[in-house]
């Protein structure tokens, strides 16, 4: 009869793995070691006594393990909510953005690679200013839907590259000569005007104005953001008059190094790695634009390809500035810590 209580035994083990896993593990060794002495004194009773024992187990067996699962799912249930009243939502400013948000956010930086890439491309003086032009309303428009988005979304962190790009293309496109004694000016402020006042249609409030303030004093790292988005223009600039041919390779790799950023950016889970990323970025990025364009214009003096220490060091007092300009909104993070942000500001 050995043999077969071990049978029994190891079959009545299996069943109680039907048993919920935190019941098992508590209650399920000594269940079976019970049976198996409960077993082993009624085998010697005889066999009927061993048949009664497991019709007897068998028929409390499917209530109890209803039972207990009805009790586990209950409490799971219990501290499910408890979890949900007790603990505080994760604050935004900890938060590692998904990567569709990170797609938006680069894009913008994408587009003004590109165009810059484009602009630089050796070919007749005036297709580059048509190309120019069409490339400046183009990145124009793009930007300008881009914000009008992140507007009605309330401002999300992705937002931010957009913020300060509208307005800076609007200023450089009234500087645009459309002939030799007119400017666009003022008129080139209108499509914006208009694109806001839809803006503010569709939301029927100032409410996401509220969450953009909100968001850059729970997160100070959003305004560094929003400053850096401003870098593709920079390096663009800083390469004005420079040969099409030596400006494109420094415009493909400048403009990978700040799409790299924004990228780490988006994808880093605190303030702190946020703005060591930018300040990386935006440090190799200006460098390489410095040593680029000093060079070029060391040969263009002297003929030799060599870079002027003396010709770079204004360039590298510039970089110290934009670093420090890039890190002032960290003022709004001391003020948050020091007191003032003891409570964040109410947004509804």
């Amino acid at each position: 009869m050995r043999p077969l209580v071990q049978v029994l035994k190891w079959g009545y083990g299996l069943l109680l793995r039907l048993y919920p896993r935190g019941y098992w593990a508590t209650f399920g060794q000594e269940r079976v070691w019970v049976f198996g002495l409960a077993s082993e004194e009624a085998a010697r009773s005889g066999g009927l006594a061993l048949i009664r024992l497991c019709l007897r187990e068998l028929g409390d067996l499917p209530g109890s393990i209803l039972v207990e699962h009805c009790r586990t799912s209950r409490r799971e249930r219990m501290n499910a909510t408890n979890d949900t009243r007790q603990a505080p939502s994760p604050s935004p400013a900890y938060e590692r953005a998904t990567w569709l948000a990170s797609l938006a956010a680069v894009a913008p930086f994408l587009f003004l690679g590109l165009s810059a890439t484009l602009a630089a491309l050796p070919m007749p003086a005036s297709d580059t200013d048509l190309l120019r032009w069409v490339l400046l309303v183009a990145r124009w428009l793009f930007t300008l839907a881009g914000l009008t988005v992140g507007w009605v979304k309330g401002f999300p962190r992705w937002s931010y590259a957009f913020l300060l790009s509208v307005p800076l293309d609007s200023w450089l496109s009234g500087a645009i000569r459309i002939s030799q004694t007119e400017r666009v000016g003022i008129r080139s402020w209108i499509p914006l005007g208009i694109a806001l006042l839809v803006v503010v249609a569709l939301t029927r409030s100032l409410h996401p104005l509220r969450r953009l303030v909100h968001g850059v004093w729970e997160d100070w790292t959003q305004l560094s953001f929003a400053l850096y988005s401003l870098m593709p223009v920079v390096v663009e600039v800083m390469f004005d008059e420079v040969d099409d041919r030596f400006e494109l390779p420094f415009m493909i790799g400048l403009n990978l190094v700040l799409v790299g950023g924004a990228l780490a950016y988006m994808r880093s889970a605190t303030p702190r790695r946020r703005a060591l990323v930018l300040l990386d970025a935006l440090a190799l990025a200006w460098m390489g634009s410095a040593v680029g364009t000093t060079v070029y214009w060391h040969r263009r003096r002297t003929g030799q390809m060599a870079m002027s220490l003396e010709g770079a060091r204004p360039a590298f007092i510039a970089l110290f500035v934009l670093l420090a300009f890039l890190l002032a909104p960290a003022l709004l993070g001391l003020v948050r810590r020091s007191g003032g942000g003891s409570r964040p500001l109410q947004t509804g």
